[in-house]
């Protein structure tokens, strides 16, 4: 929760400029300090908060999935129905915490905004996230070199902001098949073709729609093309 990827967003600095100051009397309660080696600021541990994020209905995660990934890791199966920590590949960092981590910009905006209602004068004093469609449901089956098309058309803002979209194609849950060319990846539509799999396999592709307000919140969408021979 509080290691890797960029720290500064665990710090004692972003706590008390988004929690800690103006935000009420819960705020104020919210612990400057909670150390356990080797947190590098000392504050915002929040070490088991990834097991309650798997109930959040942002689009991303599902609890019946631990494998899928989502703000709270993802999981890869041991045996039986235990499951351990997966890994995954975020820029050069290969690593478990890269599971939970690779979220953090959107789930501590998301922390900020809720601090925010704990004093906004109504609901137009603060922001609230965006609500993501994908049209034609998530799974669709295709075969190998056939084109696929995705949509994120009807999705929506409940304060009126501007949305923009970002398409990526989530590998690790899908066992790393392949690559995908998201040449459209910053547009509503998207279009591209079913890459050869020696198997058949299911890709994992997310639609991220992100609002502009202030903090920025963020909505997603999992479709999954399952990739014939």
């Amino acid at each position: 929760m509080y290691l890797g990827g960029d720290e500064s967003l665990t710090s004692r600095a972003w706590i008390d400029r988004n929690v800690r100051t103006g935000r009420g009397p819960l705020g104020a309660l919210y612990p400057p300090k909670t150390w356990t080696a080797p947190n590098p600021h000392s504050a915002l541990k929040e070490g088991d908060t990834p097991s309650w994020f798997y109930f959040l209905p942002n689009g991303l995660g599902d609890p019946e999935h631990p494998d899928w990934g989502g703000w709270g890791g993802r999981f890869r199966r041991a045996r039986g129905r235990f499951y351990s920590d997966a890994e995954d590949q975020v820029g050069p960092v290969r690593d478990a915490r890269a599971t939970v981590w690779r979220w953090r910009e959107a789930f501590q905006n998301d922390f900020a905004a809720r601090m925010d209602w704990c004093v906004a004068a109504g609901r137009k004093g603060a922001n609230h996230p965006p609500v993501a469609v994908l049209n034609g449901g998530q799974t669709r089956s295709v075969a190998s070199g056939a084109t696929v098309r995705l949509s994120a058309r009807g999705s929506s803002d409940p304060d009126g902001d501007t949305l923009s979209y970002r398409w990526f194609y989530y590998s690790e849950p899908g066992g790393g098949q392949g690559s995908l060319d998201l040449r459209e990846a910053s547009r509503a539509d998207l279009a591209f073709p079913a890459p050869a799999v020696a198997a058949p396999a299911d890709l994992h592709v997310i639609l991220e729609v992100t609002d502009s307000g202030v903090p920025a919140l963020r909505a997603w969408r999992r479709a999954i093309v399952r990739v014939s021979k």
